[in-house]
């Protein structure tokens, strides 16, 4: 299993529509085969972050999704 995490600084008062904005991507990226979870939320610490997650089943599966992605 390969795990992916980060995040992004947001303005505070961009944050939540930036991840109801995201919830086609990760419509998306869940119906990849080999995703095993993608996910983007508010930090409940910082209010200028962003936390993005993704799991998945190999690195082939990771980085033949990175490759449909680029076109």
């Amino acid at each position: 299993m390969i795990i992916v995490t980060g995040w992004l600084e947001v303005d505070p008062s961009d944050r939540a529509g930036f991840v109801e904005g995201s919830a086609e991507a990760v419509r998306l990226a869940r119906a990849t085969p080999g995703c095993l979870d993608f996910a983007v939320s508010a930090d409940t610490v910082q209010d200028d972050r962003v936390n993005i997650l993704e799991r998945w089943a190999n690195a082939e599966t990771l980085t033949s999704s990175a490759a449909r992605a680029r076109g």
